[in-house]
């Protein structure tokens, strides 16, 4: 049945490019279903030119296949991921931190990890994290932590190339490895993101006021060999500078008692971004 919505949806949003008004081609590359009913659902972001697109669905039973109802239209405010998490060699941002002190994430240089050229950012509390931002979406590929053990994804796809207010993603992975240092396995992660964008906010910070940014959901669930864990972060994007704020809740549990609990709140102090310094 999920096969042949997503044929049928398909063939319908091909149908939509060849109206007059929107003869172009048609990039599904990012599109995703709602499930609105038992017998409904929405496809979301088809991608027409500079544009994304919505439309509805309905089964047909005399005809055995979901049809449009004639209902579609612009996914609007869209946004394009990477230009709300811009990485380049050099790119540095300050952060203070709600417990006191900064915390400075800065992008170093390039690796290649399972086959993919990724981006090295190292954080002053010792903490390593690998991502690709470009077309292609925001992924994130390997995690080291201050002891230097490490977690490879290989990769996971956190956000799609382009989204929209109230798109979501969910994204699981298995039995991902965790290294110690010098490469020895010793234990394995399997989890879920899920990933949502929630709306447009202006956030004033110390490096500056930034209007409409992205305001989103990232939620990171995992069971590793030892523990689980809960990281729930809201995130303020603002395009062409990246992260502007951050509240992370995070809780682990350990043989189903809880062990660990607190929240930190990050707030831009500085940044250079591009050769563009803020404030």
């Amino acid at each position: 049945m999920k096969r042949l919505i997503t044929v049928v949806a398909t063939i319908a949003f091909l149908a939509l490019t060849a109206s007059p008004g929107l003869s172009v081609p048609l990039d599904i590359t990012s599109a995703g279903m709602e499930v609105t009913g038992p017998t409904t659902f929405t496809m979301h972001n088809g991608l027409v030119g500079p544009h994304l697109y919505w439309a509805a669905f309905q089964w047909n039973p005399l005809k055995l296949a979901f049809q449009m109802t004639g209902s579609y239209g612009v996914e609007d405010p869209t946004f394009k991921a990477m230009e709300y998490y811009p990485l380049e060699v050099g790119n540095t941002w300050t952060y203070a931190r709600s417990g006191g002190g900064t915390l400075t994430i800065t992008v170093t240089g390039t690796d290649e990890i399972c086959g993919v050229t990724c981006m090295r950012m190292e954080n002053s509390d010792g903490k390593i994290d690998w991502y690709v931002s470009d077309d292609t979406g925001v992924w994130l590929v390997q995690t080291q932590n201050p002891d230097y053990s490490y977690v490879v994804f290989c990769p996971v796809q956190i956000c799609n190339p382009y989204g929209y207010i109230g798109f979501s993603k969910l994204t699981p992975y298995e039995d991902a490895p965790i290294y110690m240092s010098g490469g020895i396995p010793i234990g394995s992660m399997t989890g879920y993101m899920s990933y949502t964008g929630n709306g447009l906010e202006t956030v004033a910070t110390p490096a500056g006021t930034f209007p409409d940014c992205v305001r989103a959901n990232l939620a990171h669930s995992y069971t590793t060999t030892w523990h689980t864990a809960v990281m729930n972060d809201e995130l303020w994007f603002a395009k062409g500078i990246g992260l502007v704020k951050n509240i992370t809740m995070t809780a682990t549990a350990l043989d189903g008692s809880l062990v660990e609990s607190f929240t930190e709140v990050l707030i831009l102090e500085s940044a250079t971004v591009g050769g563009v310094s803020y404030p």
